[in-house]
């Protein structure tokens, strides 16, 4: 399901599918394990059903960019 909240669109899918895309998205990190991702090229966060805190920190990428305290 793809929500689109003022200028990022947010795709909701379940974990293992957030896992998948993020490490497909390009110049993502090497990580374990991802929660979410921001794919800046395409305004596109990913995250999995009901994680907010995902959501925020990957909004938070949108405003603030890759980097943030």
């Amino acid at each position: 399901m793809t929500y689109a909240t003022a200028d990022v669109d947010v795709l909701y899918t379940t974990p293992a599918d957030v896992d998948r895309l993020c490490r497909l998205a390009p110049g993502a990190p090497a990580a374990e394990h991802y929660r979410g991702c921001y794919i800046a090229s395409l305004r596109l966060a990913i995250v999995g059903h009901g994680d907010a805190a995902a959501l925020a920190h990957e909004l938070r990428h949108a405003r603030e960019g890759a980097f943030h305290p």
